[in-house]
């Protein structure tokens, strides 16, 4: 039997708002026996510029800079492809397959990538601002430096609690220097996943799981990560002034050197965690459990621990003055060259107290 050799080529031409882009696909048998047979890559497509390209096959294929704005692609196959720079802004990428694609620079603007398979792919530096990316899978991918604000509401998907992007899984997903202020990425799956200097002023990460995560440097002033799990996640030098961590799970979480201003901690669960010259001023804490807590040189400076538990805590040369530790259970908790100028300890169980005297 003859084996061929097939060659796919899409061309895809530029044309103005009037004229048509045509993708075509050509095969090329090879003759080394006397049976020929011809395998198709990709099927012919035909479309003006808002070209119709559902379920095209572009695996592996070559697309850098190519345009396909406002063109749709849903169920096509563009696996493998290399689409650097590609203009996909408006484009319908439904239910994709762009696993190990490289989308790096690429403009996504306002795309629909709703249940789109993006495993493994380069995203770096590309701009998915506006974006739907209900249901789509991201395990592996790069989006470092990629930009992803105002990312879309899907109401079909919303919960009472306000989610608008369930099913995301971004485990494992880089997020380096991401911009993603004011994104709603409530209830969404980022477990280990680097947001090392990302921006995600406003964000709502409301019930997100971002356990083993690296948010070091991180901006996340003003965010909402109530009820979120931050177990074992890396938050050093970070940024949460003003932000919501009511409820929150963060046991053994590193805040080492983080900036928590005026934060509501109300109810959090903070044992074992490492909170070494982190800054609570005026910060809410009521009824967080901080038990075993490193705290050492932190500032707590006016802030409100009425009932939090931080038994066992390492509170060496921390600032608590002017704080609310009324009800608070300090025992065994190490106060040694604390500052309590002004501290009401009204109720506080100070049993066994190291380096404060009543």
């Amino acid at each position: 039997m003859r084996r061929s050799w097939i060659l796919a080529i899409c061309w895809l031409v530029a044309c103005s708002s009037s004229d048509e882009v045509v993708l075509e696909t050509t095969s090329i048998p090879a003759t080394t026996s006397t049976t020929t047979e011809v395998s198709v890559v990709a099927r012919t497509c035909k479309a003006t510029p808002t070209a119709d390209l559902t379920s095209c096959d572009f695996s592996n294929a070559s697309l850098m800079k190519a345009n396909f704005y406002d063109s749709d692609l849903s169920d096509a196959n563009l696996s493998g492809a290399n689409l650097a720079g590609a203009q996909l802004s408006f484009s319908r990428l439904i239910g994709a397959n762009l696993a190990g694609a490289r989308l790096a620079g690429a403009f996504l603007k306002l795309a629909d990538l709703t249940n789109a398979d993006l495993t493994g792919a380069d995203l770096s530096g590309a701009t998915l601002i506006g974006a739907n990316l209900t249901g789509a899978k991201f395990a592996g991918a790069n989006l470092t430096g990629a930009r992803l604000t105002n990312l879309v509401k899907d109401d079909a998907l919303a919960s009472e609690e306000g989610a608008i992007l369930e099913f995301i899984n971004f485990t494992d997903t880089d997020f380096t220097r991401a911009v993603l202020d004011e994104a709603n990425l409530a209830y969404t799956i980022l477990t280990d996943v680097n947001l090392s200097g990302a921006s995600l002023v406003f964000a709502d990460l409301t019930g997100a799981s971002l356990t083993n995560a690296n948010l070091d440097d991180a901006n996340l002033s003003w965010a909402n990560l109530t009820e979120t799990k931050l177990l074992n996640a890396n938050l050093s030098n970070a940024n949460l002034w003003n932000a919501s961590l009511s409820s929150v799970d963060a046991e053994r979480a590193n805040f080492t050197g983080a900036s928590l201003y005026q934060v509501i901690l109300d109810g959090a669960i903070l044992a074992n965690t490492q909170l070494m010259n982190a800054g609570f001023q005026r910060a809410s804490l009521a009824n967080a459990i901080l038990v075993n807590a490193d705290l050492t040189g932190a500032s707590l400076r006016d802030a409100d621990l009425t009932g939090a538990n931080l038994s066992g805590a390492i509170l060496k040369n921390a600032n608590l003055a002017g704080a609310n530790l009324t009800r608070a259970d300090l025992s065994v908790a190490d106060l040694t060259g604390a500052d309590l100028t002004g501290a009401v300890l009204k109720r506080a169980n100070l049993d066994g107290v190291v380096g404060y005297k009543p």
